[in-house]
């Protein structure tokens, strides 16, 4: 058969989940970290926009590329992958 472990009395199992946890202390805002949260919400916000114009922008390097291939004064093709890797 198998060994019965009983479960402690609540009680005791609330004192010990109180004296476990540990809340940490509120910290001073600063005007750093105020300011990367307000870029980043306005990024994820923004981000539909935002890829949008890069598609757009890949879309027009590929088609810049094809019309410069044979110029060897443009190197349209290494801009291409350089905004397509971007």
């Amino acid at each position: 058969m198998g060994k019965i472990i009983n479960f402690p009395k609540h009680a005791k199992v609330a004192q010990a989940v109180e004296s476990s946890l540990k809340l940490p202390k509120a910290k001073k805002r600063n005007i750093g970290s105020t300011l990367i949260k307000i870029v980043w919400v306005l990024t994820v916000l923004l981000f539909p926009l935002l890829e949008l114009i890069l598609l757009l922008d890949c879309v027009f390097q590929f088609f810049r590329m094809l019309y410069y291939w044979n110029t060897k004064e443009v190197h349209a093709g290494l801009i291409f992958v350089l905004h397509f890797l971007g």
